[in-house]
């Protein structure tokens, strides 16, 4: 069971990390004008 449990709960956990983790880099306001101040 805790093999099972631990496999079935970090995949999703990780996609999501992936997924959300990109979009918010992308969508957000804050993190574009983060990335402007860096390049800058």
């Amino acid at each position: 069971y805790n093999v099972a449990v631990k496999c079935a709960t970090i995949t999703p956990d990780e996609t999501r990390v992936k997924e959300f983790g990109l979009k918010s880099m992308w969508r957000s306001p804050n993190g574009t004008i983060r990335n402007i101040l860096n390049g800058l």
